[in-house]
């Protein structure tokens, strides 16, 4: 199973130290309790766009019972308390994400990896358009998220989203009833497997 959540920074945060506190605290913190599969943090790069979140986390588990279980109860109010040091926690945005490899190779672990993301609006243009549109752009890799609403009291305003590895320049206009809501610069960072383990709280 794959979730993601749109994290803004705090108003009094910077986005610099936003990624500072979320890389070296936030997610070390994370991964003592959530048994993650893989776990990857996409912070905006370019300080000219301000879509209302400055990262784009993506989140894999094969366990979504145990980690629900968890946000119930101590550990949960751990992780929310830390969210509130630099995060605008009322605007996170959580979604499911049914996600699609539409070209190039499989995902590796990334650590300092710069990729576009783009954010879409549907009108009434389908799934398997979008994915032959973006399948069709020249570049090392593209990633489609399908989303849809996790959290009712917290709705996601994109049907859609895409990182696209060394993307041209400039894009192709995309197919009939879809819209680019923003195309963001991000720097993708995550932990090996064994880095993972390593940092959970022993059973």
């Amino acid at each position: 199973m794959k979730t993601i959540c749109l994290m803004p920074r705090r108003h009094d945060v910077s986005r610099a130290a936003f990624r500072e506190y979320y890389e070296r605290r936030h997610s070390t913190l994370a991964l003592r309790w959530f048994h993650f599969d893989k776990y990857v943090r996409n912070h905006l790069t370019d300080d000219s766009g301000e879509p209302g979140f400055d990262c784009y986390s993506e989140f894999w588990t094969s366990n979504p019972e145990k980690g629900a279980a968890l946000m119930s109860g101590p550990v949960g109010d751990t992780m929310r308390e830390d969210e509130r040091q630099f995060t605008d926690q009322p605007m996170i945005r959580p979604a499911l994400s049914d996600e699609r490899l539409v070209s190039g190779p499989p995902r590796g672990i990334e650590k300092g990896v710069a990729h576009l993301l783009l954010l879409f609006v549907r009108g009434h243009g389908s799934d398997d358009a979008l994915a032959d549109w973006l399948a069709g752009i020249p570049c090392t890799r593209a990633v489609l998220d399908l989303l849809s609403v996790m959290d009712p009291a917290r709705p996601i305003g994109y049907q859609a989203a895409a990182l696209l590895w060394d993307p041209p320049a400039l894009l192709p206009e995309p197919p009939a009833g879809w819209t680019i809501a923003h195309q963001l610069k991000t720097e993708a960072f995550e932990y090996s497997r064994e880095e993972m383990l390593e940092m959970r709280e022993p059973a």
